[in-house]
């Protein structure tokens, strides 16, 4: 399928897979699970999506979805068992991104992260580390934490590749996020 068949502001893509639904019961947890695979994957820059592979399993009652956003404890039902996404293209591979958890309870790690397979127009680096978000189902508000730790290296042109270390914390509540360590 190519999503800019949809609309020209759309990457050109080549979609192809399979997606299975599976829910026993309104108030049991439904799995999702879906593979797709994109034989025109490239970079932005080119109108297309860096995206060679995904593979998703996805977990949520049927009768909690209007809760998903409004609601922490709607949130806190969603169950992320797998996320793995290959980035880039075949001819420039970009990374990998691996996730799973809960809606407040998640940890993702990215691989190999390399930007300039993502789009030419990024500042050259490749990256790796971890994320991890952190939720309280049921308090009021809404409170997250996310703590972030990227290590790689920036390769500007014409110049020596330099160490890169990212280090982030933020925290959410009552719909104000705000920003409590980024170190460079």
């Amino acid at each position: 399928f190519d999503l800019q068949a949809l609309s020209d502001r759309l990457p050109a893509t080549a979609l192809s897979g399979s997606a299975r639904l599976d829910s026993p019961a309104w108030d049991q947890p439904a799995l999702l699970q879906a593979e797709l695979s994109n034989a025109r994957a490239g970079r932005w820059d080119q109108q297309r999506l860096p995206l060679q592979q995904l593979k998703l399993d996805l977990a949520l009652r049927p009768d909690r979805l209007g809760d998903l956003l409004s609601d922490p404890q709607g949130l806190a039902a969603l169950q992320l068992r797998r996320l793995e996404a290959r980035l880039g293209s075949a001819a420039e591979p970009g990374g990998e991104l691996t996730a799973s958890g809960t809606g407040v309870q998640l940890q993702a790690r990215l691989r190999e992260l390399r930007s300039a397979a993502l789009d030419a127009r990024l500042p050259r680096l490749t990256l790796g580390g971890g994320l991890a978000l952190e939720g309280q189902p049921g308090a009021p508000g809404l409170p997250l934490r996310l703590q972030s730790r990227l290590e790689g290296q920036f390769m500007p042109e014409g110049a020596p590749e330099r160490p890169l270390s990212l280090l982030l914390q933020a925290r959410h509540a009552d719909r104000v996020l705000a920003l409590e360590d980024a170190q460079l």
